[in-house]
């Protein structure tokens, strides 16, 4: 009897063409090629309303421009968390303090009170800009929020909120990295 009629090397025969079959037709080990999971919050985060980093200048800063008093932009708000004991003065400005970037007070007024989202202007809408005023005393984060207005303009709304560091993720040296803040009650 001739070796390629035994029912042994014919299952052999069979399962290389099975397997020649399989790699050539695409039958082989599926693509392990990872894909992005879908963002399911995507939809709910909103572009930044502008193109520029803003920054906290003030006593706290000396008044400088300090990379570690940057801004971020997070979903909806710019957020930034600071650390810092006293009363301070500060504004809210991009890199070369334009004035349609530039956000503060309208008028010398009272300290900023803490959990409480407040207006402020832009320097481009009044002929000076007034410096902000806050007691901080100890972790704080600043959230930017722009509310729709009517006729579509926008107001920008400051709040300042105590860090509960039970649920803060990131805390560096006043600079939360984006999505990283969660603060509770925040939206």
């Amino acid at each position: 009897m001739h070796a390629s009629a035994t029912p042994t090397a014919r299952a052999i025969r069979s399962a290389c063409a099975v397997v020649l079959i399989a790699l050539g037709t695409g039958c082989a080990a599926p693509n392990r090629t990872p894909t992005a999971a879908p963002r399911t919050t995507a939809s709910a985060c909103a572009p930044a309303p502008l193109a520029t980093t803003l920054f906290l200048r003030g006593s706290i800063t000396t008044w400088a421009l300090r990379d570690d008093m940057a801004f971020q932009y997070v979903c909806d708000a710019w957020v930034l968390n600071v650390d810092a004991a006293g009363p301070h003065e500060f504004r809210i400005t991009d890199a070369q303090s334009h004035a349609v970037t530039s956000f503060g007070a309208a008028a010398r007024g009272e300290p900023l009170a803490r959990d409480a989202a407040v207006a402020l202007v832009r320097g481009s809408e009044v002929e000076r800009l007034e410096n902000l005023h806050f007691t901080f005393s100890g972790a704080h984060t600043l959230r930017l929020k722009f509310a729709a207005g009517t006729g579509g303009t926008t107001t920008p709304m400051l709040t300042t909120r105590t860090i509960e560091t039970t649920n803060l993720v990131g805390l560096d040296r006043g600079r939360a990295a984006p999505l990283q803040v969660q603060i509770a009650g925040y939206s």
